[in-house]
């Protein structure tokens, strides 16, 4: 889905309910050099229900300068138990997570949820640019949508549509 192809997904150890063991993640990282790379955790495997070491796997990286994403689909919710929430320990400092309100919230199957810590490079991955687009003002080659966005402190305090 993130468009890389299948060559280059670097699978990692796994315990036998399927949690990514971190030592091993330390090593496949270690070998990836300056490439880009996305690690893509879990917060509740979808067989076994298992957690991955959130807290251990953001660490590792974080030291790689990789991207941190956590696949909140079944468990991110834990965090809003005072009993579970100390399963997804670490995913707040995640770069992004995703989750599913249809498991949990009782809303139609194709109710997913991203959010990530860097607004800007969300924006870059999915604003559409050509030269036959125009604004509101008519120039041509940017976001048509005519509305402004708030800059600093003022866009992360609030939203960022008008």
């Amino acid at each position: 889905m993130l468009g890389f192809g299948t060559a280059r997904v670097e699978p990692v150890e796994t315990d036998a309910e399927g949690r990514m063991k971190a030592p091993a993640l330390r090593r496949v990282l270690a070998g990836k050099g300056k490439s880009p790379t996305i690690v893509c955790a879990q917060a509740g495997n979808v067989n076994s229900g298992a957690f991955d070491p959130l807290a251990e796997i953001v660490d590792a990286a974080q030291e790689a300068g990789a991207w941190a994403h956590v696949d909140g689909a079944f468990g991110l919710w834990a965090a809003a138990s005072p009993r579970h929430r100390a399963l997804v320990a670490g995913a707040d400092r995640a770069d992004s997570w995703a989750t599913d309100g249809h498991k949990w919230l009782n809303v139609p199957y194709d109710c997913g949820i991203a959010i990530t810590a860097h607004p800007r490079a969300h924006r870059a991955a999915t604003t559409a640019s050509a030269s036959y687009l125009t604004t509101a003002g008519g120039r041509s080659g940017t976001r048509s949508s005519g509305c402004r966005r708030r800059r600093g402190a003022a866009a992360r305090s609030r939203s960022t549509w008008p």
